[in-house]
């Protein structure tokens, strides 16, 4: 009986120590295609609402820091207007053909230790966006939760996994979009939003590959 305790407590510890100091790897890749995006451009005349299912990228934890890499394609975005959308990718807004994704890359940012406690942590950071061949920094309000791997987590992925939400203001004249077309550049702010306001939700597994 007690060498049963004892290797009980043993392996709780080990398992305890092993998520909070080594280095963990979390991809986002999920092949049913569940990772959200959303972004909403509100003017005076209309919302636009738009989405995406497509998103890659990955999470290095290291004990109370971490760094991130996403992509987004931007011919996955969808605003619910197959017209409108073309509009989107031409070379008067996100240019596509020229600048075919989306870009986030967070390095060395400050995680609290308690989300390897499946406590859920919200942090801010200063992330590096490249977006329509433009790259700024913008401040990005993250949530994690993790999941240790069980009945439950198997269903959506394998492994063990982090829920990553996330929620940030884009300024389009900021990256340079519709301002190298003046009838383009009328519609920002009356019909388009000038501030994207983007918000997404996340699932990224350590037994997922890019």
């Amino acid at each position: 009986m007690r060498f049963f305790i004892a290797l009980v407590l043993t392996v709780s510890f080990s398992t305890s120590t092993f998520a909070k100091d080594e280095k963990k790897e979390f991809v986002v890749n999920d092949p049913g295609g569940r990772d959200t995006v959303r972004f909403v451009l509100d003017a005076p005349f209309e919302v636009i609402n738009g989405v995406t299912n497509t998103v890659k990228g990955k999470f290095s934890f290291d004990k109370a820091k971490f760094s991130a890499n996403f992509t987004v394609p931007v011919s996955s975005l969808k605003t619910g207007i197959a017209k409108r959308d073309e509009h989107l990718q031409n070379d008067k807004w996100l240019n596509a053909a020229k600048n075919p994704t989306i870009e986030l890359t967070i390095k060395d940012a400050a995680v609290s230790e308690n989300l390897w406690k499946n406590s859920e942590v919200t942090t801010e950071v200063d992330g590096e966006f490249k977006v329509h061949g433009v790259t700024k920094k913008e401040k990005v309000k993250l949530t994690f939760r993790h999941f240790p791997a069980d009945e439950t987590t198997a269903k959506r992925l394998p492994g063990n996994l982090v829920r990553v939400k996330a929620d940030f203001q884009l300024s389009l004249p900021d990256y340079g979009i519709a301002q190298s077309d003046s009838k383009a550049k009328e519609l920002i702010g009356l019909k388009v939003g000038k501030v994207a306001a983007i918000t997404a939700d996340l699932m990224a597994s350590d037994q997922s590959k890019l």
